[in-house]
């Protein structure tokens, strides 16, 4: 939500500003916790391994990914691109049956069709729905 309302209230930033700015602000509010379980932890148990795999998910998931994200949400309306976060949960439930070979439940499918069905009705286009409804309307003016 804020990503989509800034859109619209802030001066425009660039896709790496806009990351950094996320980062910084999520460093900030998870570096006690972060010290806090540091102090209980062995770090010369970490192989090489496992220091890449921190390093890939820092660069590509938590960095890269935003990247990503911000330059999309430049480029499309608020509207468009607050319905594509409902991809989240869609993606999460099919990598979960595809890597960790979950099982999916009735209750998600009839979850991901919800979400599905939202993703359409915010971004098709006006000839397949009709005419779109503001949600703010006005009394039409009489003249007296």
């Amino acid at each position: 939500m804020a990503t989509t309302s800034s859109k619209s209230l802030c001066q425009p930033m660039s896709a790496l500003l806009r990351t950094t700015l996320v980062s910084l602000y999520a460093f900030a509010c998870l570096l006690p916790l972060a010290l806090y379980d540091a102090l209980g932890y062995d770090f010369a148990l970490m192989n090489t391994s496992s220091i890449v795999c921190v390093a890939y998910y820092g660069f590509f998931v938590s960095f890269l990914s935003y990247v990503f994200w911000f330059k999309g949400v430049a480029e499309v309306p608020a509207g468009v691109a607050g319905s594509f976060t409902g991809l989240v949960p869609l993606s999460s439930i099919f990598f979960s049956w595809l890597v960790l070979h979950e099982h999916i439940e009735f209750i998600h499918w009839i979850g991901l069709l919800f979400v599905l069905t939202g993703i359409l009705f915010s971004c098709a286009s006006d000839a397949l729905l009709g005419a779109r409804i503001s949600p703010i309307r006005t009394p039409p003016k009489t003249h007296v």
